[in-house]
Formats: structure tokens, sequence, C-alpha cells
């Protein structure tokens, strides 16, 4: 029972929370001077380690071609020799990414900045990214192939809760390093809006959707602009109330 809900309803409840804070945290941020160029000190320490971006990048990228791509994955893995690469070249960047967060927690804790809530959110965001790393290197070392048996497991419990019907069974009878690994993720998802390198994102995200967004603005401007002008010409309120004109 506890599992079912862990699994079936707290990424939904990530989700929400990850948007909801998004968007609070946006409103509350849109009209402080300097939003729109906004940095924090952590988010310059993590841009300032290029084998985090790498290790990082890589990791992302491995995960998300063992959700979207599962065929793919199982055939490349038929061979040896590219499960071994493939194998490799995950693991050494999730120790890569490991060690990183190892150096990036020892500088928090010297100088930790910002609110009660703000620190409190980088703790919390820190530690379980840590925990989550660490699970993930060591399901990588007791269960061997994670590769392969994850995308007979994981991309389909991924796929049920995009699907609006989760199946927390793929994941309930999974080793516990496995579910921590999962329940990481999500409690990332859910703290990520209270740290204090949110606020980079929301203003990236601001500053694309005014990219992408203002020829659509112009366009309905000159819309509303253009009836303005009708009503003007013939607004009827010049001949009902003339005394009022300008």
């Amino acid at each position: 029972m506890t599992n079912d809900i862990l699994f079936s309803w707290c990424p939904y409840a990530a989700i929400a929370l990850l948007g909801a804070g998004f968007g609070v945290r946006y409103m509350h941020l849109r009209h402080q001077p300097g939003f729109g160029t906004f940095q924090s000190a952590i988010w310059n320490d993590l841009t300032s380690r290029r084998p985090l971006h790498y290790s990082l990048s890589v990791l992302v990228i491995g995960h998300l071609i063992e959700l979207l791509l599962p065929r793919q994955v199982m055939a490349w893995n038929n061979s040896p020799l590219r499960l071994y690469l493939l194998e490799g070249i995950l693991f050494l960047s999730g120790v890569s990414v490991l060690i990183s967060l190892l150096s990036i927690i020892g500088v928090y804790l010297e100088d930790s900045i910002g609110s009660l809530v703000t620190q409190a959110a980088d703790a919390v965001f820190l530690a379980l990214m840590f925990v989550g790393v660490l699970s993930g290197l060591f399901t990588a070392a007791a269960f061997r192939w994670a590769s392969s048996w994850t995308v007979v497991t994981l991309t389909p419990y991924v796929l049920s809760l995009v699907h609006a019907t989760p199946n927390a069974a793929y994941v309930a009878e999974m080793p516990f390093q496995v579910r921590l690994h999962a329940f990481c993720a999500f409690g990332c998802m859910a703290v990520f809006p209270l740290t204090s390198v949110a606020p980079v994102f929301i203003a990236a995200f601001h500053r694309s959707g005014a990219v992408v967004f203002r020829p659509l603005a112009d366009i309905v401007q000159k819309k509303v602009n253009r009836i303005e002008n009708q009503f003007r010409t013939r607004n009827p309120t010049l001949w009902l109330w003339p005394e009022e004109e300008d």
C-alpha cells in the first residue's frame, strides 16, 4: 500500500509542486529589478565546473534515451562490446557527478546565503541529488546491465505515469536502491522551485518566452489598435454626448 501511494501519487504531487512553485516564484520575481539577468552564487559555482556539465549531460541524455527509445537501447545492448561501453560511460559519468556534488556541498556548507527557506531548500535539494546519484551508482554496480533491465521496468512505469494510469507494480518489486533513486528524482522536482538556482531558470524562461511570443504579441497588439481606431471613428458616444468630446 505504501509503495502504491508513493509511486502512484507522489510523482503527480511533485509535478504539481514544480509547476505551482515556478508560477508563484515567477509572479514574485518578475517585477524585481534585474530579474531578466538573475544569477546566484551556487549557479555561478555550477557553471564554472566543466566536468560536471559534461557528465551531467551524459547522464540526463542517457536516461532520456532509455525512456524514449527502449527498443533501440535493447538492440544496442545485443552486442556485449556496446553494452560494456554504454554501462561504462554512464557509470563514470555518475562518479564524476558525485564527486562534483561533494565539492559543491562542501562549498555550500562553508558559505550558504539567502533566506532560511532558500538555504533549507538548497540543502534538501543537494542532499536528494547526492543520494539519488549514489543510489544510482550502487544499483549499476550491484545489479549489472541496468541499461537493459530498466527499459523493461522503469520505462513502462514512466509511460504509465504519462498516460495517467500509474502502475506502481513496476517499481514496487524493484530493489530498495532503485526505489530510492526514483523517489529522489521526484523529491528534487518538488523542491527545486524553492532553491537559489530556480530564479536563473525562471529568468531564462521569461527571456525565451518574450522572444518566442513577441511576434504573437505584436499581432495581437496590432489587432487591438485597429479595433480601437475603428471604434474611435465610429464611436456613438461622440454624437450621443458631444459635450464630452476632447
